[in-house]
């Protein structure tokens, strides 16, 4: 079957699927948290639900649920923040409050195991810690990867969705695990010639794209 995911959920799958190189295992966790949760920002953006004001602080503009669990615990928060916050600043609450990181990022592995597309394993190991094992189900991200070629190496249609994966996914260095170095160029050089022939359009992934830099610069360490 085929789903119709939202950004979060196909970063994850990505991101989940090569997870496999040496180190800091929770570190790595985080980071893919941090990465889903940003995406989940940019899924209620593009969907209208929310908005930067000119101060860049993060506001609700349409307060109805979305029907994703995950989007909407992020609405959630949003509204009954004390204060509104610049999205810079949510991304450093997340780095900082893992039950607020826990509490949204579980509603998205939660979705793509109900939906058959990962499997979470979790085991004891010396007395009460647990170690958790997460496995891309089904060749997952093969349709994910494929639409990312049908849509910026072929001459598809182009989706924002789309591209604001790719950026997320060139900024956490995972581009490398499914392009070649070679279509990596091309798919560099495809933005930047949609970004030339669609500039009307191209001012709400300008945005995105800033948002992206500003939540990496919240957290350094990314995705290998």
């Amino acid at each position: 079957m085929v789903y119709d995911l939202t950004i979060a959920e196909e970063f994850s799958l990505l991101a989940w699927k090569h997870n496999k190189s040496p180190g800091n295992f929770a570190g790595k966790e985080k980071t893919i948290q941090l990465y889903s949760i940003g995406a989940l920002f940019m899924d209620l953006s593009l969907q209208g639900k929310i908005e930067l004001d000119d101060r860049d602080a993060v506001e609700i503009k349409e307060g109805t649920q979305t029907g994703d669990e995950a989007m909407d615990r992020l609405l959630q928060m949003i509204r009954e923040g004390k204060k509104t916050k610049k999205f810079k600043k949510w991304m450093s609450v997340f780095y900082n409050g893992w039950k607020k990181r826990k509490y949204v990022y579980e509603a998205v592995t939660a979705s793509l195991v109900e939906k058959n597309l990962l499997e979470i394993h979790v085991k004891n190991t010396f007395g009460l810690l647990k170690r958790r094992k997460t496995t891309v189900k089904n060749d997952a991200q093969d349709p994910i990867v494929q639409k990312i070629r049908a849509e910026l190496l072929e001459e598809g249609r182009v989706t924002k969705e789309t591209v604001t994966l790719c950026f997320l996914l060139e900024k956490a260095k995972m581009l490398k695990h499914y392009f070649s170095s070679y279509e990596q160029k091309q798919l560099k050089s495809r933005l930047k010639e949609l970004q030339k022939t669609h500039e009307e359009e191209w001012k709400t992934i300008k945005r995105i794209q800033q948002l992206i830099s500003e939540m990496d610069a919240v957290f350094i360490t990314v995705v290998v």
